[in-house]
């Protein structure tokens, strides 16, 4: 076998060859057989233009350091689920760095192997460099049984507080020595199983190794340092322990205290070198062939000539996301890296773009003024695909991870296919050598599409590749009245340096011009734009299942509506309507871009939604002069104007309000009042088309929840005696994360916000089996949208209030409290955290059953009530 070139940046070298640091190998030697197979086949080169692979370091968060055109390596010995000062992994995440080929992580279980990527667990490096070399590896004395001293702790950190506890436990026993008495002793010798570390632990029977953090993934060097001194480890730490070290070789401190003890106390000099001398790797530990699945990744990668994709998804079509990434398996794109980008909802875009922080980007300041100079109202669906298309260009250009001519693929996650395959027609695009910004591989309305008689405005490159004419006068003439050159935004790639080019043009073009659809815009720049023909993609005329509104008829009508008694998440009081029309009243307070959108409504209540349902114009105005008052339950301002209609949304437990005259209301109160409509907050804000993603099947499997601990809260207040009671108990059988204000008990890792469509609180839940969502009170026909953090997460909810719950939701699919009582509920929770197949059958449950009242009340119905409403008809 030829020999491999590394490159190891300075982090690298410093942290893991220096000889002067305890926690550093402090030998290169030592270092390759840990991990690289066939170690004697690599040598170090000092330049990394050289070298096949470069290894670099968890804090090393600068990917336009790396090139494509080698192998770069990852290593992390810490664990990065728990910890959040490791910036490659804050940055990131596990694999989103698409220029990183082998990650090694002390946070996972299992390989995991891609076509782009392996990741390996760290426990296999450390059983495998284990299992080669315990008859090597040993310390240079040997101290008798009696000789021995009781106990010494290995940790050095004190982080955890398990340390001071187990100490405190053990004491009763004996002296507990702490490893810092001894550091003038060991110096800077390594804690890679130094003869200097190793004849220390010699001289004790027993050592105490807590890891600083848990997490099923993280084990450390501790224990094995142990195993290789031939004392006997006092282990805390991953609770898969056992599935690697043989529970006859160590003492784990997962069991009873009690036990602990008695089997230290039954421990005289026959049984403790019976327990020395014991095998220490189970028998059926697998390494899953990790050293193989490595040095064939090794040898069979080859720089990427793939290019990137991107779908654009809304949130709250999950079935479609699933549906494009079954077809395109069908393609050659499905070996390409494919990414999703997070669609701007046009339903509820303030909130959307607020969010993500995006409120206060140019192009939004921009629309804002077109809006206002043109007097003009812009659909949401059309306005949020415009900004979806524009914020991904913009997401590409500043990745510095991807080169300067990286090829990347953006599709609308509805886009059809003219064919299978595209292995040639892709292969040609690739090796296009042409200069080129912009090239539509889609078409608005067939299959394989091709002009018919305007090839006058292209110019022929290739067989299949067309340049578009976009300066000649014709062509400009001939936009908008053509098939042949008009084009759909469903289906085209970029170069990333041709995305600023794109960007500035399509700025200039919004300063000078009308808004437009972005795809009428993209065709209109003075960019080299190509077309490939015959279209490989394409989006069928007059499709009406697109998620982009394309209501066209003229407002013959102006509904003048008010938004009044809305809350401000991080205000005391709710806004008037003297706020709305004055901003800088309250534009000085903190966190005033969370601001719902009181100026435009909120969500399914939005100005635009509204235009659109009723194909009227709404017009925002002062409520004296309102036909209609859209208001929630906070605040009074609404009784002012007792002849005025208004629609209510209430979403707290008072119900007082629900008898105000000339009003309905909307909330998530189940009731047989005719003016009281059922609407919970997840329809509220993400439209009704959430439920289609609650109904679709669910097949999780063993894979997709071994990672998963046990249960997590989110309790930000006092309120609530029967939950937090629940809470205590449950914490009593198993662990339970808490992130909230209350009882938070994660570190830094407090969740300020516990919005349910906070992406930040999202990641979160899903690391979990259970979230506790239990109301503040139990009262009849009052949910929240707690529930909805388990559901949207998949994740169990566990719950307690509304008693009519289950005429929502399947019973089988929670925890239903109401039912079974706080003694019951923790008995089954404790029994599923046990029972990974019992788990799944509940997590694979239907959300929504056949009965259930959702299935009675839809968009159509939602939109013929406010309709009628509106127009002086009966609703009843």
């Amino acid at each position: 076998m030829s020999i491999i070139k590394l490159y190891l940046e300075p982090k690298i070298k410093d942290y893991w060859i220096n000889p002067k640091k305890y926690y550093s190998m402090q030998s290169l030697d030592k270092f390759l057989h840990y991990f690289f197979p066939n170690a004697n086949n690599y040598e170090i080169t000092e330049q990394q233009n050289d070298a096949k692979i470069a290894v670099w370091d968890i804090q090393q968060d600068n990917e336009s350091l790396m090139n494509t055109s080698q192998l770069n390596m990852m290593i992390c010995v810490e664990n990065c689920n728990h910890h959040k000062n490791y910036k490659h992994y804050n940055k990131f995440g596990n694999y989103g760095n698409s220029k990183m080929n082998i990650y090694f992580y002390n946070h996972i279980t299992n390989v995991e192997l891609a076509s782009n990527y392996i990741a390996i667990p760290m426990i296999h490096v450390f059983m495998n460099h284990y299992k080669n070399h315990f008859n090597v590896i040993k310390p240079t004395i040997m101290v008798p049984f009696e000789q021995k001293k009781f106990c010494l702790l290995m940790n050095r950190s004190k982080l955890n507080p398990h340390v001071e506890m187990f100490r405190n436990i053990l004491s009763h026993m004996g002296t507990i020595d702490d490893i810092s008495m001894f550091d003038r002793q060991l110096g800077s010798s390594s804690c890679y199983h130094s003869p200097e570390l190793l004849n220390l632990l010699q001289e004790y029977k027993f050592v105490l190794c807590i890891e600083n953090s848990y997490s099923d993934g993280y084990i450390t060097e501790k224990i094995f340092n142990c195993l290789y001194a031939n004392t006997i480890p006092l282990y805390m730490g991953s609770t898969k322990i056992l599935d690697y070290i043989n529970k006859d070789r160590i003492i784990s401190l997962l069991d009873s205290p009690q036990n602990v003890l008695v089997k230290i106390i039954n421990l005289d000099e026959y049984s403790y070198n019976k327990l020395i001398h014991h095998s220490a790797i189970v028998s059926q530990y697998n390494d899953e062939n990790y050293q193989n699945k490595l040095a064939k990744f090794i040898e069979n990668w080859k720089p990427s000539s793939n290019p990137l994709v991107y779908y654009i998804n809304l949130d709250r079509r999950q079935d479609r996301s699933t549906e494009f990434l079954q077809k395109i398996k069908l393609t050659s794109l499905a070996n390409s890296i494919i990414k999703r980008f997070s669609a701007v909802d046009g339903i509820c875009l303030q909130d959307n773009l607020a969010r993500r922080n995006l409120d206060r980007d140019p192009i939004i300041l921009l629309l804002a003024h077109l809006r206002n100079k043109t007097n003009s109202s812009m659909r949401p669906g059309v306005l949020g695909c415009f900004l979806s298309h524009y914020f991904l260009l913009k997401e590409i250009v500043e990745n510095q991870s991807l080169d300067n001519d990286q090829i990347v693929y953006i599709f609308e996650d509805d886009v059809f296919y003219s064919k299978d395959g595209f292995e040639n027609e892709l292969l040609e695009i690739q090796n296009f050598k042409q200069p080129w910004d912009m090239l539509f591989v889609g078409g608005r309305w067939n299959a394989n599409f091709v002009p018919s008689g305007d090839y006058e405005y292209f110019e022929k490159a290739t067989e299949h590749l067309y340049k578009r004419l976009q300066t000649s006068p014709k062509y400009k003439q001939k936009l908008g009245h053509s098939l042949n050159l008009d084009r759909g935004a469903m289906g085209y790639c970029v170069q990333k340096n041709s995305i600023p080019k794109i960007l500035e043009q399509l700025f200039d073009f919004l300063n000078n011009n009308p808004f437009q659809a972005i795809d009428a815009i993209f065709v209109r720049l003075d960019i080299n734009a190509f077309d490939y023909f015959p279209h490989l993609f394409y989006s069928p005329l007059h499709y009406n299942k697109s998620d982009i509104q394309t209501t066209t008829s003229k407002p013959s009508k102006t509904i003048k509506i008010c938004y009044l008694d809305f809350w401000q998440e991080y205000s005391d009081r709710p806004l008037s309507f003297q706020d709305i029309q004055d901003p800088n009243s309250w534009s000085s307070k903190p966190q005033n871009k969370t601001l719902i959108t009181i100026d435009q409504g909120v969500g399914i209540f939005h100005r635009d939604y509204l235009e659109n349902l009723l194909e009227e114009k709404v017009e925002i105005v002062h409520p004296q002069n309102a036909d209609v008052i859209i208001c929630s339950q906070f605040g009074n301002s609404r009784l002012q104007y007792p002849n005025t209609k208004k629609i209510c949304l209430v979403y707290e437990s008072d119900f007082s309000v629900l008898n105000e005259p000339n009003t309905i209301y909307f909330s998530s109160h189940i009731t047989a009042d005719p003016r009281q409509f059922y609407l919970p907050l997840t329809a509220l804000y993400y439209g009704f088309s959430i439920y289609e993603t609650l109904q679709t099947p669910r097949n999780f499997s063993i894979k997709d929840i071994k990672e998963r601990q046990h249960c997590c809260s989110i309790i930000s207040n006092f309120c609530g005696e029967f939950r937090n009671e629940f809470l205590f108990k449950l914490m009593d059988v198993i662990s339970v994360d808490n992130y909230g204000k209350l009882y938070q008990n994660v570190g830094d890792a407090f969740i300020k916000s516990t919005c349910w469509y906070d992406p930040n609180l999202s990641k979160i839940i899903k690391q979990y089996k259970f979230i506790i969502c239990m109301e503040n009170i139990q009262k009849e026909g009052y949910h929240s949208e707690k529930i909805m953090h388990g559901f949207l997460n998949y994740v169990v909810p566990i719950y307690w209030g509304d008693p009519n719950i289950v005429k929502v939701f399947n019973p089988k699919s929670f925890i239903n409290v109401n039912e079974l009582g706080i003694k019951l509920a923790i008995q089954k929770i404790a029994q599923l955290c046990q029972n990974d197949n019992e788990y799944l059958t509940m997590l694979n449950e239907p959300i929504i059953h056949d009965n259930s009242i959702l299935k009675n009340y839809n968009e159509t119905k939602f939109n013929k009530i406010i309709d009628l409403y509106l127009q002086d008809r009966s609703f009843q």
